[in-house]
């Protein structure tokens, strides 16, 4: 699902997995495995995350909140959770590169990396509301005003790049055609200036102590999800 390819001392992490790029709970398992890889890649210096084809990615497949027990749900959902943490805390600068569709766990990967970067005609929402599932305010609430972060949770409905633009989710509006040209360059444009052996350090100045705070009500907020869930099955 994930395809690698390496641009110089930028890497380029591809959600490959026709129509819509969904990620299950298998997939997100090899989140934290392929970071760790790459941390390893010597002379690596940020990564960007892009969708193949149209869109970014849906998110999670939503049909699998609605089979099995609360076991499962809670193990599917502590997946997403480790997915996205190792993503935040990678060492290595990362880049999200969005186009078309990024919906629920996938906006939480937007959200957790460094930079972000989109079209103009990009969406962006938490829809599981929709589907009988609830949860990602939390990992949207440091990404966008808290009036904008909720109004996504509860109505389910997207916002476009233009509007993620507006509110400083993206630091730049690009083409399509020049998203990926563009990411790859800002990767280099923001990691140019650092001596190679302080690069990986840096993150551990804009992750902080900010982040224990997060996760730990991101926990609170997988487990009240999970006990959503579980009612409505």
């Amino acid at each position: 699902m994930l395809k690698f390819e390496r641009k110089g001392a930028v890497g380029v992490l591809t959600f490959a997995k026709a129509p819509v790029n969904a990620i299950s709970f298998n997939d997100w398992l090899n989140v934290p495995k392929k970071l760790q890889e790459l941390e390893q890649e010597e002379g690596l210096r940020g990564i960007v995350l892009i969708g193949e084809g149209k869109h970014f990615s849906a998110g999670n497949d939503h049909r699998e909140f609605v089979v099995g027990g609360r076991q499962d749900l809670d193990k599917g959902t502590a997946a997403v959770r480790d997915g996205l943490k190792a993503l935040a805390e990678c060492p290595l600068i990362t880049l999200a590169a969005v186009s078309g569709a990024a919906m629920g766990s996938a906006l939480g990967l937007a959200c957790m990396t460094d930079v972000r970067i989109g079209t103009p005609d990009a969406m962006l929402g938490l829809p599981e509301v929709k589907v009988g599932a609830f949860g990602g305010y939390r990992f949207i609430r440091d990404s966008f005003p808290d009036g904008e972060a909720r109004k996504m949770q509860l109505t389910g409905e997207p916002i476009s790049g233009e509007r993620a633009y507006q509110l400083g989710f993206f630091q730049e509006l690009v083409s399509k055609e020049d998203l990926l040209t563009r990411a790859t360059a800002l990767i280099e444009e923001m990691t140019k200036h650092l001596r190679p052996t302080f690069t990986r350090r840096v993150k551990r100045v804009f992750v902080g102590t900010d982040h224990q705070r997060m996760w730990y009500e991101y926990e609170l907020e997988r487990l009240r999800g999970v006990d959503y869930l579980e009612a409505g099955l």
